[in-house]
Parts: structure tokens; sequence; C-alpha cells
């Protein structure tokens, strides 16, 4: 997804972000173990990755 794409997340209570500014919760930029590991914390919380960039597949 370095070139394409992003992460729809829903019910999920907190700004998550990847600059330190403003944000509930800093999450680095690509890493998605650590986005996905974040969301099991909020068990009706879910997300998916949108249009990916099919290069790397």
């Amino acid at each position: 997804m370095s070139t394409g794409g992003h992460v729809i997340i829903y019910e999920f209570d907190y700004l998550i972000g990847w600059e330190d500014v403003l944000y509930d919760f800093l999450n680095p930029k690509t890493d998605y173990n650590e986005l996905f590991e974040l969301l099991m914390y909020r068990p009706t919380s879910f997300a998916y990755i949108a249009h990916p960039d099919k290069k790397g597949l």
C-alpha cells in the first residue's frame, strides 16, 4: 500500500494519526500490524484496506 490505497476504520472513537499533532493515538504511517493491534482493544471496531496498489501483489 505504499503507493495507493488507505485503511477505512469503523467504530473506533478516537483519532489515529502518524504525525505527532492533535491525535489520540500515534501510529507509524506504514505500520499496519500496530494499527490492527490497536483496533483489537475496541471489540466493536473493524477496518479494511481500500483499493490497495496491486503492483506489489
